[in-house]
């Protein structure tokens, strides 16, 4: 929800999608690359990786560590990333 809200200048919704909906895409997309000889955007793989509970981390042991700091905080890299060159 933070990117969205970090690239949307307005109001947005997030969509709740059942697991079991997208492994069934997954599924029927992995079937469909194999017999029309495209690579799958959206794999079992994919599925399992986008359901990941676990996807935040602490970057400060890394940056005691190693003394690195981002230049971008989460909506400068997203505004950056989503907004077209030129703008």
């Amino acid at each position: 929800m933070a990117i969205g809200e970090a690239v949307s200048e307005g109001t947005f919704r997030l969509l709740g999608v059942p697991r079991f909906l997208l492994e069934g895409a997954a599924r029927l997309n992995l079937l469909f690359s194999a017999l029309f000889g495209y690579a799958p955007m959206l794999s079992p793989g994919k599925v399992r990786e986008l359901v990941q509970p676990e996807w935040l981390c602490d970057n400060r042991a890394f940056t005691q560590d190693t003394g690195w700091r981002p230049r971008l905080n989460l909506t400068q890299g997203a505004q950056q990333l989503f907004t077209p060159q030129g703008r």
